[in-house]
């Protein structure tokens, strides 16, 4: 004869050895209970009372979990965006790589390549200030190769400055070399963003209007008082086509 096997979880069934009393004991995982007639029909007392969970035990397919945890993260990095500092948008992430049994870890940028990137953001905006003291001795010195937004925002910055607009006035040589410069690494930049089917970067000339953007080489060269206040100091009368929209670019 067969008897029912009865699934424990996180328990397990003992008897008292002395008394033959039934004992549930915390044991990790799971166990079964095999309902022999003499446990639960003591043929000295009145029986025992068994219960039984009727709630579902079965356990959640990982494709409605993925599910459910991509819903999740919907709506709480709205919330990360919306209020900074409520959720953490990369532990959001790692939570989410791991729903697919990814290591969040082997998805992250490599250290050695942070560190690459940082330390050639430095080296470029090092030589933006090496270059800026070449142009101010009057050295002419070319557009640098494939500089990138922070190095040209260095020399904008400097052109931008009191100091800069009081010691060269608008006549002065050297206010052209530092406008060539500038000029030639945004519209590099732009051409570059327009190859790739990108977004001009940052301080670049849209392609639409021909107007230099607000964070462009004529931010840098504004009128002030005792400085450059002279109109054909602007970089849209040094190169027509930047305020015309026409020409080569």
């Amino acid at each position: 004869m067969d008897f029912r096997t009865i699934p424990l979880e996180n328990e397990t069934m003992n008897f008292d050895t002395k008394t033959g009393e039934p004992k549930l004991e915390t044991k990790p995982g799971r166990d079964f209970f095999l309902a022999r007639p003499e446990y639960y029909l003591p043929m000295a007392r009145g029986g025992y009372d068994i219960k039984f969970d009727a709630s579902s035990n079965l356990e959640i397919s990982k494709p409605l979990m993925r599910t459910q945890g991509l819903e999740l993260f919907d709506r709480l990095f709205m919330i990360a965006q919306t209020f900074p500092g409520s959720y953490d948008p990369v532990k959001l992430g790692d939570k989410t790589a791991q729903l697919y049994d990814y290591d969040p870890n082997a998805l992250k940028p490599d250290q050695a390549i942070q560190d690459e990137q940082s330390q050639r953001l430095e080296q470029m905006i090092e030589l933006a200030g090496l270059e800026n003291k070449q142009m101010m001795q009057g050295r002419p010195v070319p557009p640098t190769p494939f500089a990138s937004p922070a190095h040209t925002r260095v020399h904008l910055e400097f052109m931008n400055s009191d100091e800069f607009q009081k010691q060269f006035p608008a006549e002065d040589p050297r206010t052209n070399i530092f406008t060539d410069h500038v000029v030639g690494e945004i519209m590099a930049q732009t051409g570059r963003a327009q190859g790739s089917g990108g977004q001009p970067p940052e301080g670049a000339v849209p392609e639409e209007t021909g107007q230099p953007a607000a964070s462009s080489a004529s931010a840098g060269i504004t009128n002030r008082p005792g400085g450059m206040a002279q109109p054909s100091a602007t970089v849209g009368n040094i190169i027509p086509s930047l305020n015309l929209g026409t020409g080569s670019r």
